[in-house]
């Protein structure tokens, strides 16, 4: 009872994420059951750390006073083993930013990376020819194999959303197959995702589990939403109520997903 004990544990979830998508980011945090924090003054985060069950970065809308609240929180939830989620947004597409979600890679304590094909293909260090925040990147063998080897490596679960989602560790790929196309036609739909990769990292030990479980949930909220929906605006406020009301049953009924 995945979803149920998420609920009754309501961790509180610190965010650093970008101005475009805080909202939704918030909204869905909520809506699955936990509480949201977007905190990103840097003489507070030592704070956080200590109150809050785990930390999402977003570098969708980076400058250099966030990138050091960033490294600075990143530093204080590693100090005390909390997990952390980072979405390098845009990775690949200029040398600043490229630098630094590369800086913040290279820390400790990083426990889920979600992004994109084109992004985890820079971040595997894979050529990841991004455009933007869209990925023009195909995921095939070689591109599984470097993200096992860097999973080994680095020890961090890799959640990639796509037409077909992948959650990868160094021993499992999952291949989710739930999903909106409607989910292309708003901003912040990645965002979202590593929000509730936050929220399940935040109540569950197993890390692959937890985004297992973000992605779909996500997955079928869209699916339900777009049943609901005559369009992207309609969509977006049917995709929170979808989340409100997912439980662990409407998981297990609709979930389409494969583990190799």
């Amino acid at each position: 009872m995945i979803i149920k004990a998420v609920r009754e544990k309501n961790p509180l979830i610190h965010h650093i994420t970008n101005y475009v998508t805080a909202n939704d980011c918030a909204n869905v945090t909520i809506a699955m059951g936990a509480s949201a924090a977007m905190a990103d003054f840097y003489e507070e985060q030592a704070d956080f750390a200590r109150i809050s069950s785990a930390l999402v970065l977003n570098t969708g809308t980076i400058n250099q006073l966030i990138a050091n609240s960033m490294l600075k929180a990143t530093k204080e939830y590693a100090l005390l083993n909390k997990p952390i989620v980072f979405d390098p947004v845009a990775l690949g597409v200029s040398k600043a930013r490229d630098e630094i979600n590369f800086e913040l890679l290279n820390l400790k304590g990083i426990s889920i990376v979600k992004a994109n094909a084109s992004e985890m293909a820079s971040v595997i260090g894979l050529d990841g020819k991004a455009r933007g925040v869209d990925s023009t990147f195909v995921i095939d063998n070689e591109f599984l194999e470097k993200a096992k080897e860097y999973s080994y490596k680095t020890k961090r679960v890799l959640a990639i959303t796509g037409k077909i989602d992948y959650i990868i560790n160094q021993e499992h790929i999952a291949k989710i197959y739930n999903g909106s196309i409607m989910a292309t036609k708003i901003t912040g739909a990645g965002c979202m995702c590593a929000s509730l990769c936050g929220v399940f990292a935040g109540a569950l030990e197993d890390k692959f589990q937890a985004s297992l479980y973000a992605l779909l949930s996500f997955g079928i909220a869209s699916e339900i939403a777009q049943e609901l929906s005559s369009g992207s605006g309609s969509f977006r406020v049917n995709l929170i109520d979808a989340l409100s009301n997912l439980d662990d049953e409407e998981i297990k009924k609709r979930a389409k997903y494969e583990i190799i």
